[in-house]
């Protein structure tokens, strides 16, 4: 009884392991970067829209479904929104592990196998950012739609029609999760090619199938607004295929293979030389090969040449497309291949996995652990508590997704500004107009790319678009500002952008103090009022007389080639993070920065005593006088 009860629970303790990435996200839900962006468009656009709109550099509706639904399921609730898409992040992947699990136990007829190759995917750091951050899971919905197609055609000779219609409905969905799932058709057109037991008619049913699916995906995405379905042919980018080859050869030796066996992935990423990284490429690549071609192997070689092809194939058109980030500048190597792209290893990893199973499928002890009932899952299960320890400290290169405090906050303060216009009569374009938008680490991506749904008043989903009576701005400002809460306006102010021209023009401007340099802190004085970062955190620090009565913070010439962070203090006051304002560096023009107080919606209720000037990275900063207070 108890041997019976160890067996039938296995599985469940196998799925919890599995899970325990997920878990650690439903813990923390927060939205990031470009997920504020996909708010902001559901909020602004109507659902047939929405849907068939292009994405930046292509078009996937399917992903803009999920969105529209989750987006509906969380009640249009701003507050809701982080766990919401959360769990529509966790989904596909869940449905990766599925589909990839059922595709290895169909190829290699081992549970133990399939089960293990499984654990080492769902414990490893390279699919993080593609769990966890919900824009990034339009890669798993791909995935999805590539395993499916995949699955389709291994069974050709089973299940003739079953088959056909899984190629084509995998071929159409893969591409509208993203990009990447243009891959499903000549993955799909492999596998039915190497399929031993089909005839020559259901390989070309097959391949016709197949090129239905992603037919039918282009006819769809160009009946929205941009004739743009896939980046790789859209000529949007200037494509490198000589780069995307190079890092497609050398790649899977210097991060995959590598991660798959423990090595941190953040070691590998870091400045390599170039006969090491050549030749770790040239080692998996040469073992790869040798798999694939070893004449009396013992493992099956087909399910070896298809994870070769998506480990190469992604690889290649994920970087033949983003080798311009690199060589633009914007991205570093390291950002290039891991930082910022996490997600492009997902595949890849799938891949790998598919030959790890080939391999072990072949152990005789595996092969006895296939006999016995729980052991397979048992050994699924102990593969991934040991992955899980092992991961465990690179993981942690990913904890900030699920760390963001002020968030929270912010979109509680949120839905009550929007409660509080729908209240007065404030449309949102007014708020838009009154508020400067604020800048915080989940949403600084949004300032660069997508600028249009940078400002945080976008998300104050109750505020009306039209009103009978309108206000003046003024009084608009008044009215929510007075509602407010000190610790609600903190949250939504901390980090305003305002630009560094004046507002409108100040006819006569009268100075009410002039402030002293008080600390110069790592930092050093090239040139008078010329600054020059030494050690990070760096800040000059100013201080004024008492002054009641200022209307503006005056920034004489202020110069830089970063963005600067102005802090204040009030009298009897401390510093506080949320009593700070942030100059983007595309703001500071050649006059002065004149910062309107009264726009702040978390402006000092008591005069301005001291301000500190940070250095948000390494740089100079410029100024040709003391800092001022005008009325």
């Amino acid at each position: 009884m108890i041997r019976s009860f160890v067996a039938k629970s296995m599985p469940v303790i196998f799925v919890l392991v599995a899970m325990l990435p997920v878990l650690r996200r439903l813990r923390h839900p927060t939205l990031l970067g470009d997920d504020i962006t996909r708010v902001v468009d559901l909020i602004n656009f109507p659902f047939l829209t929405h849907l068939l709109r292009p994405y930046g550099d292509h078009s996937a509706p399917l992903f803009q479904l999920v969105s529209s639904l989750t987006w509906e399921i969380s009640g249009h609730d701003i507050r809701l929104a982080p766990l919401a898409f959360c769990v529509a992040s966790v989904t596909p992947w869940l449905l990766v592990l599925f589909l990839l699990g059922l595709w290895l136990k169909r190829e290699t007829g081992s549970s133990t196998a399939a089960l293990t190759a499984v654990a080492i995917v769902a414990q490893s750091p390279l699919v993080l950012e593609a769990v966890w951050w919900y824009s990034a899971s339009s890669f798993l919905w791909a995935i999805a739609g590539i395993l499916a197609a995949v699955l389709g055609a291994g069974a050709l000779t089973r299940r003739p029609r079953g088959s056909l219609a899984l190629i084509g409905i995998g071929c159409a969905l893969a591409p509208a999760g993203t990009t990447l799932g243009v891959l499903a058709l000549p993955l799909a057109i492999l596998r039915a090619g190497i399929e031993s037991g089909a005839s020559r008619r259901m390989k070309g049913l097959a391949v016709l199938a197949a090129a239905a699916g992603l037919t039918s995906h282009t006819l769809i995405s160009k009946m929205g607004d941009s004739d743009v379905a896939y980046v790789s042919v859209s000529g949007r980018y200037r494509l490198d295929p000589v780069g995307g080859l190079e890092h497609a050869l050398t790649v899977p030796g210097r991060i995959l293979w590598p991660s798959a066996l423990g090595v941190p992935a953040s070691w590998t990423a870091a400045p390599m030389s170039t006969w090491l990284r050549v030749g770790a490429g040239a080692l998996a690549l040469a073992g790869v090969a040798a798999l694939a071609a070893w004449p009396r192997a013992r493992w099956d070689r087909r399910l070896v040449l298809v994870g070769a092809a998506m480990i190469y194939s992604c690889y290649f058109l994920t970087f033949t497309s983003r080798m311009h980030m690199y060589k633009l500048g914007y991205w570093t190597e390291a950002d290039l291949i891991y930082r910022f792209a996490a997600r492009y290893h997902v595949l890849p990893l799938i891949g790998l996995a598919a030959i790890v199973a080939a391999l072990t499928s072949t152990w005789p002890m595996i092969r006895r652990c296939d006999a016995r009932r729980g052991l397979p899952t048992l050994v699924g299960a102990a593969v991934g508590l040991v992955m899980f320890a092992v991961q465990a400290r690179e993981a942690t290169q990913w904890h900030w997704m699920l760390h963001l405090p002020d968030q929270r906050a912010t979109l509680e303060a949120l839905h009550r500004v929007g409660v509080i216009a729908r209240d007065e009569g404030i449309p949102r374009e007014q708020l838009l107009r009154i508020f400067d938008p604020a800048y915080r680490p989940w949403n600084a991506s949004v300032a660069t790319n997508r600028p249009y749904a940078f400002h945080l008043m976008n998300l104050a989903i109750q505020a009306p678009e039209k009103v009978v009576r309108p206000i003046s701005d003024a009084e608009a400002r008044s009215l929510v500002t007075t509602r407010l809460t000190t610790p609600e306006r903190f949250w939504l102010g901390a980090g305003s952008c305002p630009s560094a021209e004046p507002p409108h023009p100040l006819p006569d401007p009268q100075a009410l103090a002039v402030a002293r340099r008080t600390e110069v802190f790592n930092a050093s004085e090239d040139k008078p009022g010329r600054f020059r970062l030494k050690q990070a955190p760096s800040y000059l620090e100013y201080e004024f007389d008492p002054t009641a009565g200022a209307s503006f913070l005056s920034l004489p010439g202020l110069k830089a080639d970063h963005d600067v962070v102005v802090a204040w203090q009030v009298a009897s006051g401390g510093w506080r993070q949320c009593q700070s304002l942030r100059l983007l560096r595309s703001h500071l023009g050649d006059g002065d920065a004149v910062v309107d107080l009264s726009r702040l919606i978390h402006q000092p209720v008591k005069p301005i005593s001291k301000i500190r000037i940070y250095f948000t990275n390494s740089g100079e900063v410029a100024l040709d006088g003391p800092p001022r207070l005008l009325r």
